[in-house]
């Protein structure tokens, strides 16, 4: 899925610069200081400051940690909440909205938008070569994940074993399992990744 138009750069810096603001506001409602966060999320305060300065963009893994610390879906940070009573959805080809990185190599296209009582989350996941979920500590999150490969190659790694999934593979996991994921391959990968977080 492509998107096309000066309306994607826009979007996608919309989205980046909610997240300093949200994770502050979802932090000081928690009731929580900067290092009482950083010792629940295993994350160093000094990070936490940059991101809520708006002066880091934090990795997938390090995105994950601190929403899983605040009790939050990873989404909230990026997007916040969108309790609109909406039951079903149709988000037309390439109408997600996009979160990256100025120049990152990976994009994360949401694909399935919160309804009324969300019980999962959807994301087309676009890697360059070399791109991966963080160098940081590894992935962990309550809940179970889902990932269809579309082309290109992933590596998920777990503490005891590796996947190497390619086109029409399905990789399915409980998110406990410390896991990181990364585009080994020398051309671009693409999958839909499913999470179902657990219910707080």
């Amino acid at each position: 899925m492509k998107r096309k138009g000066a309306g994607v750069e826009e979007a996608v810096r919309s989205s980046l610069e909610l997240l300093p603001r949200r994770l502050r506001e979802a932090r000081q409602g928690a009731g929580l200081t900067l290092r009482e966060l950083a010792q629940r999320a295993g994350v160093a305060a000094s990070t936490i400051l940059k991101i809520e300065q708006g002066k880091l963009v934090p990795s997938v893994a390090v995105t994950v940690r601190l929403a899983e610390a605040l009790g939050r879906r990873p989404s909230y940070l990026i997007e916040g909440d969108r309790p609109d009573g909406t039951e079903v959805r149709l988000i037309p080809r390439g109408g997600g909205r996009l979160v990256a990185k100025p120049g990152s190599p990976i994009v994360f296209e949401r694909i399935a938008e919160p309804l009324v009582d969300p019980q999962m989350e959807a994301f087309l996941v676009t890697l360059k070569p070399g791109g991966h979920s963080g160098r940081e500590s590894p992935l962990s999150f309550q809940g179970e994940a889902l990932v269809f490969c579309l082309r290109g190659r992933l590596l998920f790694q777990f503490p005891h074993q590796s996947y190497l999934v390619t086109p029409g593979d399905v990789l399915h996991f409980k998110g406990h399992l410390a896991h990181r994921w990364s585009n080994p391959g020398p051309e671009e990968a693409e999958a839909i990744m499913v999470y179902a977080f657990a219910r707080r």
